[in-house]
């Protein structure tokens, strides 16, 4: 395995410290398939039924057809950036985000469990999630939406007030 006497006592000592500050990772648990660990993770985990649901199939569907025949220890950052980029061609950037975060809690886990020293999952770029326009009306406009509902030929039964308790409160519709 070493070529030189030093190389192998070096390597001795290494292991030896690593094991010592309690930070040794055996190389042969790096071997495990992320599908393998992940599936580990997945049923160790404390969701509700949908959210479980929601976890099998996103692994399942995005992540396994990628990395899962992969070990653990050959993911890097530039393999994850490239899942990345690729599935943001299908995925909303709010749902890559999803993925992404099961991907790394279970990189997360496989540090935590001494399977791989180092998560490849940091220093990874994601898409910017779109930002809404918020149209904020003004208060006469409040206001002549509630004449409006009041008015003749308004809605009966007391609407008028929806428009200034939802710009008082914030409610949406539905709630108010």
């Amino acid at each position: 395995m070493f070529a030189r006497k030093v190389d192998a006592e070096r390597f001795d000592a290494d292991v030896r410290a690593d094991v010592s500050r309690g930070v040794y990772v055996d190389p042969a648990a790096g071997r495990v398939t992320v599908n393998a660990y992940g599936e580990t993770w997945r049923v160790g985990r404390l969701h509700a039924d949908s959210t479980a649901e929601l976890v099998e199939r996103t692994l399942r569907v995005h992540v396994y057809p990628v990395f899962g025949g992969m070990r653990t220890a050959q993911v890097r950052a530039s393999t994850i950036q490239a899942w990345v980029k690729d599935r943001a061609q299908v995925l909303a950037p709010s749902s890559l985000r999803v993925a992404y975060g099961y991907l790394v809690s279970t990189f997360r886990a496989a540090v935590i469990d001494r399977v791989i020293g180092v998560s490849p999952c940091q220093g990874i770029q994601l898409p910017d999630l779109p930002g809404e326009d918020m149209f904020i009306r003004t208060a006469e406009q409040i206001h002549a939406l509630s004449a409006a509902l009041a008015g003749p030929g308004g809605c009966p039964g007391g609407y008028e007030a929806l428009p200034l308790v939802g710009a008082g409160t914030g409610l949406r519709q539905g709630e108010a």
